[in-house]
């Protein structure tokens, strides 16, 4: 649980393996990507399929059970809850009662108030689109909820840390945000940023999560995903490079090392002196300011001539050539 407020706290459940298709990758990928999860969410939500994949490495306690039916609980007693579509159930006990907006109603969620049941309720992707204060107030009202939202238009993880900011206590994500839901890893960051004490260790597995994904799917996360994206600490632009060499701060909301990232200086069409500077810094060398000047001119007519940024290897084989415009003698070789 993650501790918003002296007398109130977020449970926050992920939705990963309990979406359709996750269950065809290995089960020993599986099992290492539940037991980091278990180290980010409170609870775990998977499917059937998942489960018997996973056997006896589950958690019960802290695992959800994705269900068709009800009934079909018998089958796997002791979890902490089961999760199923809307229907007239026989029982409530111990059932999340998932419904999908705008495929159920308001009249829908009414048939079940009153009679004990947890609901979930999904979808809602664009309730930031309105007076999501007034729908939060709804939510609110009803008791017992946990809200999952669809990220149709890319703002999920920011409707999930409004709900908790307005009051709600339990909410579900997703990592990567797979299935169309908040990414658990930009809901778990807003939180931080928004002055909740997140443990750092979450963090931790997160880094892990991601390589531990990559190895199940076999599949590579965007590089420019946030939060964890291995480029999103990518720097090229001058005064961007000139801020951070001054105060990281000043442009990264939370440290590289936090998510098991590290900071990279990139030069380019867009690089300015300070880049180069802080480049041949990185690498020990020494140049004065004609031959650093030089050094930026050929950075810059190179990456317009391949269409990007410079490799390092790219860079270094330029900085070599450019002793011919005066590079000072005796500098160490490249």
């Amino acid at each position: 649980m993650i501790a918003l407020e002296a007398d109130r706290r977020a449970e926050i459940t992920d939705r990963f393996l309990s979406v359709p298709g996750v269950e065809l990758h290995p089960a020993e990928g599986l099992a290492e990507i539940y037991r980091l999860l278990l180290g980010v969410a409170d609870y775990i939500e998977i499917s059937e399929a998942v489960l018997e994949k996973l056997g006896g490495t589950v958690n019960p306690a802290r695992t959800l059970l994705r269900l068709p039916y009800a009934e079909y609980m018998d089958r796997w007693p002791g979890f902490h809850l089961y999760v199923c579509p809307f229907f007239k159930l026989k029982r409530y006990e111990r059932i999340l009662v998932e419904m999908v907006f705008p495929a159920n109603s308001w009249n829908d969620v009414l048939l079940l108030r009153g009679k004990g049941a947890q609901i979930r309720i999904s979808g809602m992707g664009d309730l930031l689109l309105g007076d999501w204060r007034h729908g939060f107030d709804i939510l609110l009202d009803i008791g017992k909820v946990e809200l999952s939202p669809g990220n149709r238009h890319g703002c999920a993880a920011a409707i999930a840390f409004e709900w908790l900011k307005a009051g709600g206590t339990r909410v579900a994500a997703s990592f990567l945000g797979q299935g169309g839901f908040a990414p658990l890893e930009e809901l778990l960051m807003a939180i931080r940023l928004g002055g909740a004490a997140v443990p750092a260790a979450a963090f931790r597995c997160l880094a892990l999560l991601k390589l531990a994904y990559c190895r199940a799917t076999g599949r590579r996360i965007p590089s420019h995903k946030p939060i964890l994206g291995d480029e999103i600490f990518l720097v090229e632009s001058g005064v961007h490079v000139d801020g951070i060499g001054k105060n990281p701060a000043n442009y990264e909301p939370f440290p590289p090392e936090l998510v098991g990232l590290r900071r990279r200086l990139g030069v380019g069409k867009h690089s300015g002196g300070r880049a180069i500077a802080m480049k041949l810094e990185q690498y020990g060398i020494q140049a004065d300011s004609r031959a650093a000047a030089n050094l930026l001119a050929s950075v810059r007519r190179e990456s317009v001539r391949l269409g990007r940024g410079l490799s390092d290897a790219e860079f270094l084989g330029l900085a070599k050539k450019s002793r011919k415009w005066g590079w000072p003698a005796g500098d160490p070789d490249c």
